[in-house]
Formats: structure tokens, sequence, C-alpha cells
């Protein structure tokens, strides 16, 4: 049977039937147009809150870790405990300890004037200086009531008028010891250009401790010489956070040898390192530095640093991975320092 026979063999469908065939087929290609648009403008829409919430969080504490997360540690989210200010708008973001420091990251906001580090307001402008307002960086931490001068104090501008500060406090030398939650104070001033004060902002918040997920690391090939000082030992306290680095050093020469040079700190620096500002990098297997977080130096034999210095490095970088070496590159921090020291391999072994 041919295509004509075959239409031939039956009756015309009823004018009837063709409509409700083609109601039907329109109804069909409406709806899976009405899905199809619904769909695409919900994930339109999720998009649009994902990025507004995004960029409503604004700056954070991973930003001030280097980090893309804080591993198995918590981040609090915490409520002032108690806040004192007027004129300064406060947003307490977040907070964090893992045993060893602990990180308290808020915003400042002060409308209608342009914030500034009080360290730099020798570049302002006088025309500025109507609506300036300088901040004092760090100005009191203390953690449950216990005075620390031992802390970080970093900051990024989110707009002119709203700074948002990282406190990166090192509980590594406090006197009491660590309970399983802190109570955190931290504070800033403001002031204008004429150093006079506009408002002392402080705040606390409470958070746990979370010392869980420490991995140590010590030095196996030391003390070894290097450029007129003696590496003498070197410890790694890994956390989720940022990996602690204590190293400790002490000069070779003799006070009688240093005798002579004691006159002239440039030239005793030059030629004793750990006279200076004296510091470590931590470097990556590529040769790039890892971030540091917080450093500090202090002398060991207070009573004899202008001649043999014993001295203690500790310094808190980004967190990274240790292996079995690890590859410091030693530092002078001062202008009058003109040497360049030599980076340093040593072999590693978790405790």
């Amino acid at each position: 049977m041919n295509r004509e026979e075959w239409r031939c063999a039956y009756e015309p469908a009823p004018e009837s039937f063709r409509h409700a065939v083609q109601t039907a087929l329109k109804t069909k290609e409406e709806k899976t147009m009405k899905k199809a648009i619904s769909r695409t403008a919900v994930l339109a829409i999720a998009l649009c809150l994902l990025m507004s919430t995004a960029l409503a969080a604004g700056i954070g504490l991973l930003d001030f870790l280097y980090a893309n997360d804080t591993g198995n540690l918590q981040v609090t989210k915490p409520v002032a405990v108690v806040m004192t200010a007027d004129k300064v708008q406060i947003d307490v973001r977040e907070a964090i300890c893992d045993g060893m420091a602990a990180h308290v990251v808020a915003a400042y906001k002060l409308e209608g004037v342009k914030l500034i580090s009080d360290r730099h307001w020798e570049g302002i402008a006088e025309a500025e200086k109507g609506h300036t307002v300088l901040f004092q960086e760090g100005y009191m931490v203390q953690v449950n009531g216990e005075k620390l001068y031992s802390y970080g104090f970093d900051y990024r501008f989110e707009s002119d008028d709203t700074i948002v500060v990282d406190y990166l406090i090192d509980l590594r030398k406090m006197k009491q010891e660590l309970s399983e939650e802190l109570e955190v104070t931290v504070g800033m001033r403001m002031m204008d250009t004429n150093w006079e004060t506009l408002e002392e902002c402080s705040f606390a918040v409470q958070m746990p401790v979370q010392s869980d997920n420490w991995k140590i690391y010590e030095a196996v090939n030391l003390p070894i010489e290097q450029d007129n000082y003696r590496l003498l030992s070197v410890k790694v306290v890994r956390t989720d956070i940022g990996c602690y680095l204590t190293a400790e050093a002490e000069d070779v020469a003799t006070a009688e040898e240093m005798e002579p040079y004691v006159e002239d700190y440039n030239v005793m620096i030059n030629r004793y390192p750990l006279q200076g500002n004296f510091g470590m990098k931590a470097l990556d297997e590529n040769g790039n530095e890892y971030k540091v977080l917080y450093a500090s130096n202090r002398h060991l034999n207070e009573s004899d640093v202008e001649t043999v210095i014993h001295c203690q490095v500790e310094t808190i970088f980004q967190r990274f991975d240790i292996g079995d070496t690890l590859t410091l590159f030693p530092v002078v921090k001062n202008d009058a320092f003109e040497g360049v020291l030599k980076p340093i391999t040593i072999q590693m072994k978790a405790q």
C-alpha cells in the first residue's frame, strides 16, 4: 500500500480532534517554556544572592590568614560581650583560637571622614586634615584580664571610612595557663590630626580554645654555624591556621673579640648579625616566601646585650605543609645592615 492508498483508507480526522491535539501541544510547549524560564530565573537569583552575600561579608579572617579555610577549627562569629563606642561603629566579625594564638577581626567605621594610620599622618595634605582621622594601631589587648604586649596588628581598608582589623594575640607570652574559653578585649583610639583623642573604642568577645590540632616538628641537624652566628635550635608547631616557628641562635665571637666594634653600632651589626634586629623567613620549594603573620625577636641574655647575644626568634607564618626539610632565610631588619645572609635548609622530624 502506497502513501496515497494509506491516506484514502481512513476518513479525515474530525475538526474537534485536530483542535484538541493543537491545544494539548500548545499547552505542553508553554509549560516547557515556563519551566525553563523559571529554572533560569531561580539560578540567576541564587547567583546574585551568593554574590551579594560574598560582597556583604567583606574582608574577613581568611584574608589575614592567607588561607582558603581554617581546616577543622571552627570560626566564631561572636557577639560583643562588652562594647564602648559613641561616634565609631564597630562590627565584630570573626574570632578563632588554636591554643597558640587568637585572632579577633573587627571593622571600625567613622562616617564622613577618611581614616588613616597614625604612622602616616605626616603625609596628610593640609586641605584634608579637617576630615581625616588617625587610628592608633593595636591600642589595647587583654586576655582573661591579663594585659599582653605581644600581639600583631594587621588591617585592610574596606572603604575610605572603614578599616577592618585583625588582632593577632600570641598566647605563648601569657603568664597564666589557658582555660577552655578566652575572653579577649581589644581596642582602638581615634584621634584628629592635632593628636586630640576623639574616641576610645573597645570591645570584648569570648571564644573557645581549640588546641587539639597541633603537629610539632623539630630540627635534627643543629647546631650549625653561618655568617658569624650559630643556629642552635628550630621548632615549628603547625595548626590549621598557622605555623609557629621558634628559633634560637647565638654569636660565635667572644666578648673580647667584639669589644673593638661596640662603639659603632652599624659596623657591629654588619660584622655580627645577631646584634641587629635578627629574624627568620621561611621559603617554599620554589624559593618563594611564606607570608609572615607576626614576628618578634628577644635576647635571652638581657644583662649582656652589648656583647655576646643569645637570642630567640618567634615567627608566625601562614599555614603550610612541613616535610622532611625546611628552608629558612635569616634576615636583619635594619637599614644599616648591608649584608645578605644565606638561606639554610634544615632537616625536620615530626615529634
